[in-house]
């Protein structure tokens, strides 16, 4: 196994809804009030990280929160509730994954009547390799003979890149692996996985153990062992 440190990770995280919401009415005043009252004491909140995005079309109309007043969000839609951790460092994570399961114990309370049907959580890491294992090695098994006979014969170089797909009655993902372009001997990798047939019984740790086993099988079938899933 290749083991891996986590330098840099965009994580966006996606509750996908049974059927839309359409009484826009009260949605916006809903989200704010049900926002604060889930981060708040712990997180400082402003007004102005609330906007209100306005539209003709009902599939085009959202609300946000912008974490901390940066790029960082949570945004709900008349089909999604979506968050948004850009650039986040490994010590991070923790902190990203209370504010998602404040979010999601404080929607089940102030939206009862909307049903879930599947969760997206995809997740770009750029990881060191930390066991001494050297990059070219490890990407050199996802090499495509005949692209490594053409760019020889050219002189070009030739980056394999692994990618994958698995596919379950419960859970879905789509796999990739590649040279990190922004740190040395690491890897750049992209996690995306949906957790099909939701419950609606299931709490946030339920949730998260469930993405926690897809994420752990998909880094074994690339013989990776990540410090943690995401």
């Amino acid at each position: 196994m290749i083991k891996v440190k986590s330098e840099r990770i965009l994580l966006a995280v996606n509750f996908k809804f049974a059927s839309p919401l359409y009484n826009w009415n009260v949605i916006p005043t809903r989200f704010f009030e049900m926002v604060h009252s889930a981060l708040t004491p712990d997180f400082a909140i402003s007004s102005k990280d609330f906007s209100n995005i306005p539209s003709h079309s009902l599939a085009d109309v959202a609300v946000k929160f912008n974490l901390f007043g940066g790029p960082n969000s949570v945004e709900l839609s008349a089909d999604n509730l979506s968050f948004k951790f850009e650039n986040l460092l490994p010590n991070e994570i923790h902190l990203a994954l209370q504010i998602i399961e404040k979010i999601d114990s404080g929607f089940l309370e102030s939206f009862p009547n909307c049903q879930i049907s599947t969760i997206q959580v995809t997740s770009f890491v750029h990881a060191t390799i930390v066991n001494g294992a050297s990059i070219t090695d490890y990407l050199n098994q996802f090499t495509i003979q005949s692209v490594e006979k053409v760019c020889s014969q050219t002189g070009a170089d030739h980056m394999p890149i692994g990618k994958f797909i698995i596919r379950d009655t419960e859970w879905f993902a789509i796999c990739s692996v590649e040279k990190s372009e922004i740190f040395e001997n690491a890897l750049f990798l992209n996690w995306d996985v949906q957790l099909l047939n939701v419950s609606e019984t299931d709490n946030f740790q339920e949730k998260l153990n469930r993405f926690s086993n897809c994420i752990s099988t998909c880094a074994l079938a690339l013989n990776l062992e990540p410090e943690y899933v995401f």
